[in-house]
């Protein structure tokens, strides 16, 4: 009488340890051919070693905004680069500067105008001739 296997008890242990083999193995057939590890790249240390390259400490854009869609796109700016470039230890600071111009604006429009940017908490503002 023949017995065929149907079932096989393996340690945890054991199938865990084989099992990170085989897909350390798979990573290392899907590599592309020629393509370095940055782990295996050998790096000399100490004061043999070359200086790296500086990076750049600042960054600055600037983006017009359309006034009818303002809204949505500041909330791009926020979400696309904003988001990225806060976070621990880094500061960010977002200015709204606001250029308008007209044939003349009435004594109405420029009261309302400062009282809402004072109330706003606009750095500075002003009408000019």
């Amino acid at each position: 009488m023949t017995h065929s296997l149907t079932a096989l008890l393996v340690h945890p242990a054991r199938a865990m340890v084989q099992l990170d083999a085989e897909s350390k193995s798979e990573e290392a057939e899907r590599q592309i051919p020629g393509e370095i590890e940055e782990a295996s790249i050998h790096r000399p240390s100490g004061p043999d070693r070359p200086a790296a390259a500086p990076q750049p400490t600042r960054f600055y854009g600037r983006k017009e905004l359309d006034p009818v869609r303002a809204i949505r796109d500041l909330g791009a700016v926020l979400e696309e680069i904003t988001k990225h470039l806060d976070g621990s230890g880094k500061k960010v600071t977002l200015t709204v500067e606001i250029n308008a111009s007209s044939d003349g604006y009435d004594t109405r429009t420029q009261r309302i105008v400062k009282e809402n940017a004072t109330q706003l908490g606009f750095e500075s503002h002003e009408f000019e001739d």
